[in-house]
């Protein structure tokens, strides 16, 4: 059996753009990615190239669609902080004014922003297929509101697994997958590594795009509020998970917004750029867990 690396791709908002210039980095550095998984946006980046095995092409095509009407529509720009340079007053009243209308939204609607829009955005970057088609094997984890479970998606329609796996609740609607209620998979697996081993991965490299635990900052809104209400066991969570992995990379994008997708070039720079820092301790990890495998796995004679 060949040696298999697996890549984790964890969630964190814009913040995972960072995936992408992971992912090019590794391909420019003829690096194999034989296995990938994701949640959240993490979910999406590796559809994304388990779809096409192509960083260029996926990294054009998310930057096109980002600067497109269509992202424009989905008001998710509305969710970032307040410009700085605007006055404490302007800035002030725009806090109450997403104040208001969260709560606003919270009582009288499942989410900010519709199925529909999400469902016709990610079909403007994504392929119609089902998951079984991707040309690498491709893993997602969604939550199950019905049995608050994780649920892992390996098979189905690529779209609607997507969908589920990045359905940020109160941002976007849950999504039903056979039957069941689905939201954002990083509230039970932010960095999807045990996903990536059972797929068969010999050896997986975890990307973690917010490491950073954010109970420095105040919350500006009832979303945020109720993020951060459970953020501490979330974060408890995912450094037991991420102690599974043969490679970590936590990236510090602590200076950007979760909802600030416009920063992809600085996301996409610092994504490569840890890349370099760790290209060479990976070989030499990789190197050595052959080794080991070789050494450790059962000879038969005849």
């Amino acid at each position: 059996m060949s040696f298999k690396v697996g890549l984790a791709l964890g969630g964190g908002g814009a913040k995972g753009l960072a995936h992408l210039g992971v992912i090019r980095r590794l391909e420019q550095y003829g690096f194999p990615i034989d296995i990938i998984t994701g949640t959240s946006i993490g979910a999406i980046i590796g559809a994304l190239y388990a779809s096409s095995l192509d960083s260029e092409y996926i990294i054009d095509h998310v930057i096109s669609y980002l600067n497109s009407k269509d992202f424009d529509k989905t008001r998710l720009e509305f969710l970032k902080e307040g410009n700085k340079e605007e006055s404490g007053f302007v800035s002030q009243l725009k806090t109450i004014l997403k104040t208001g209308l969260f709560l606003t939204v919270y009582l009288n609607q499942q989410s900010f922003i519709s199925k529909e829009t999400l469902q016709k955005n990610l079909e403007k970057i994504l392929p119609n297929i089902q998951l079984e088609d991707c040309l690498i094997p491709l893993g997602l984890i969604a939550l199950s509101l019905d049995d608050s479970l994780p649920v892992e998606l390996k098979s189905g329609n690529l779209i609607e697994a997507v969908m589920a796996s990045c359905a940020i609740p109160g941002v976007f609607s849950p999504i039903y997958v056979d039957g069941k209620m689905m939201v954002d998979g990083g509230w039970v697996d932010p960095v999807p590594v045990n996903l990536a081993k059972k797929m068969g991965a010999d050896f997986v490299i975890a990307i973690d795009v917010a490491p950073e635990s954010g109970f420095n900052s105040t919350p500006n809104n009832a979303l945020e509020i109720s993020q951060k209400a459970s953020e501490a066991t979330r974060m408890e969570l995912k450094s037991q998970l991420l102690e599974k992995a043969n490679h970590t990379i936590q990236i510090d994008l602590s200076n950007i917004h979760w909802a600030d997708f416009l920063k992809y070039e600085a996301c996409i720079s610092i994504g490569e750029s840890v890349i370099d820092q760790n290209i060479e301790t990976i070989r030499k990890k990789i190197f050595r867990k052959k080794i080991f495998s070789f050494f450790t796995k059962p000879f038969h004679f005849s």
